[in-house]
C-alpha cells in the first residue's frame, strides 16, 4: 500500500510529464472544456503507467514505463489545442524537453524519494523548475496562442528530444542500475540536464529568428500594398476629377434649359451622380465611412451594384489600423471577384455591420466566377503569386484572431461569403 502512496503521489514519469505539459499548454489557444479533456487524458495514461511502474517484475527498466509520458503530452496537445499535427508534436517535445529538466534536476539534488519529506522535496524542485520554464520559454515561443514552426524544425526538435531524453535515459537507466556508486549515475543526468535545457533555449533563439523574418517579410508586404493602395487612391482622384468636370458642365448647361422636365431630368441626373457621395457614409465611425466612401467610389467606376447596412457606433475597440486593414481587404477581395464576373446582374457587392447580442457582425457577399478552393479556412488565390495575394485573407484572419473573433468564409453556387464575428468588450455590452 505504501509503494502504492509513492507511485501515486511520487513527481516522476507521467505526474512531471502532466505539469510539463501545462507549461506549453496555458500559453495556447485552447478548445472549450480543455481542462475535461486533459484531465481524462491523464486519467487514462495514469491507469495504463500504473501496473506497470507498481507490479511489473522489471520495474522502472520497462521501456514503456518511458513511452507513455511520451505519448501523454502528444494526446492532451491534440484534445486541448486545435493547433496542427505539427505544432502538437513541436509543442509535445517542447514538454518532454522540460519534464526531463526537471526530473533530472530532482535525481541529481534528491535521489532518495522513498518518504513524505523526499516527496515533497522533490515536487519542489519539479515546480520551482517548471515555473522556470514556464516563465522564460514556454510563454515566448507561441504567436496569438499558436506555434509558428515549420515541419522540419518540429521534427528535428522532436528528434533531438527523444534521442536526448528517451533514449540515452533509458539507457543510463540500465547501465547503472544496482550500482553503489552514483557517480556515473549522476553524470548521466548532468548530461541530460543540459542537453535538454540547450534545445528548450534552442527554441527561444529560433523563434527569435522567425520572428525578426516575420518583421522582414511584414514589412515587404506592406510596401506592395502601400503601392497598391496608391494605384488605389490616384483612381479615385481621378474619378472626382471626372465627376466634377461633369457637374461643372451639367450645371452650366442646367441654366440655358427652359423646359421644366428638362431641368427637372437635369436635376435628378446630377443627383445620382453626388449620391455616391454622401450614401452610406455616416455610420457612426469615421474608419468605416472612409473605407466604405473609398470603396463605393471604385465600385461605381468598375460597373458594380453597392448595398450596404453599417452600425459603426461600437467600432472604437478596434484600433483604426485593424478596423481599416479587415474591411478595406475584405473590400477588395470581393471588388476583384466581382470584376472577373460577365452577368452585369452578378456584379454585386452585399455589405454588413452590425452590434448583436454583444459581437459585432460584420459580413461582405459577392459572386464570383471560375473555381475557388478552400484550405484551412481561407481561399486559396487564383493568381500565381500565392505568397502575395494571399497575404490579404492572412491579414484579415490575423486581425480578427488578435481581438478574439472567429472568421468564417463559404463558398456556394458562384456566391463568397465572408463572415466575421468579434465579440464587443464587455464595458461596451
Amino acid at each position: 500500500m505504501k509503494e502504492l502512496v509513492i507511485a501515486i503521489i511520487s513527481p516522476d514519469f507521467l505526474q512531471g510529464m502532466a505539469v510539463a505539459t501545462l507549461c506549453f499548454l496555458l500559453p495556447l489557444q485552447k478548445r472549450p472544456r480543455w481542462i475535461l479533456y486533459f484531465l481524462a487524458c491523464l486519467a487514462v495514461f495514469f491507469a495504463m503507467e500504473l501496473p506497470i511502474t507498481m507490479f511489473a517484475s522489471d520495474g522502472w527498466s520497462s521501456p514503456a514505463a518511458y513511452i507513455l509520458p511520451v505519448l501523454f503530452p502528444l494526446a492532451a496537445f491534440l484534445l486541448c489545442t486545435d493547433g496542427t499535427l505539427t505544432e502538437t508534436a513541436y509543442g509535445a517535445a517542447c514538454a518532454y524537453a522540460a519534464q526531463h529538466v526537471a526530473f533530472c534536476a530532482v535525481m541529481l539534488f534528491w535521489t532518495d524519494r522513498t518518504g513524505p519529506e523526499e516527496i515533497i522535496g522533490g515536487w519542489v524542485i519539479h515546480i520551482v523548475v517548471l515555473a522556470l520554464v514556464y516563465r522564460f520559454v514556454a510563454v515566448k515561443l507561441p504567436v496569438d496562442g499558436r506555434y509558428q514552426v515549420t515541419t522540419a524544425n518540429a521534427l528535428l526538435t522532436a528528434g533531438l528530444v527523444l534521442l536526448l531524453a528517451l533514449f540515452l535515459s533509458y539507457n543510463s537507466f540500465l547501465k547503472t542500475v544496482g550500482m553503489e556508486d552514483r557517480s556515473l549515475f549522476r553524470l548521466y543526468r548532468l548530461s541530460d540536464f543540459f542537453s535538454c535545457l540547450f534545445i528548450l533555449l534552442l527554441q527561444l533563439d529560433r523563434r527569435r529568428e522567425l520572428g525578426l523574418l516575420a518583421a522582414v517579410e511584414t514589412e515587404r508586404r506592406l510596401r506592395i500594398q502601400m503601392a497598391a493602395q496608391y494605384e488605389l487612391t490616384k483612381e479615385n482622384i481621378d474619378i472626382i476629377n471626372r465627376k466634377s468636370h461633369d457637374l461643372k458642365h451639367q450645371v452650366s448647361a442646367l441654366r440655358l434649359v427652359k423646359d421644366p422636365k428638362d431641368r427637372e431630368a437635369s436635376l435628378r441626373e446630377i443627383e445620382e451622380s453626388v449620391q455616391i457621395y454622401d450614401a452610406n457614409t455616416h455610420t457612426g465611425s469615421e474608419v468605416l465611412d472612409t473605407v466604405l466612401m473609398e470603396k463605393g467610389l471604385l465600385c461605381q467606376t468598375t460597373g458594380i451594384a453597392w448595398t450596404c447596412m453599417a452600425q459603426g457606433e461600437k467600432l472604437d475597440f478596434i484600433s483604426p489600423v485593424d478596423l481599416y486593414a479587415m474591411l478595406g481587404n475584405a473590400l477588395d477581395n470581393a471588388i476583384e471577384g466581382c470584376r472577373a464576373v460577365t452577368d452585369p446582374d452578378r456584379r454585386v457587392i452585399r455589405v454588413a455591420v452590425r452590434q448583436d447580442h454583444g459581437v459585432v457582425f460584420f459580413q461582405v457577399e459577392n459572386f464570383y466566377e471560375g473555381e475557388l478552393s478552400i484550405v484551412d479556412g481561407l481561399p486559396q488565390t487564383t493568381k500565381g503569386d500565392t505568397q502575395n495575394h494571399g497575404f490579404g485573407m492572412r491579414s484579415i484572419q490575423a486581425v480578427v484572431q488578435r481581438y478574439g473573433g472567429t472568421m468564417d468564409v463559404e463558398t456556394k453556387e458562384g456566391r463568397f461569403l465572408l463572415t466575421i464575428l468579434i465579440p464587443l468588450p464587455e464595458d461596451q455590452n
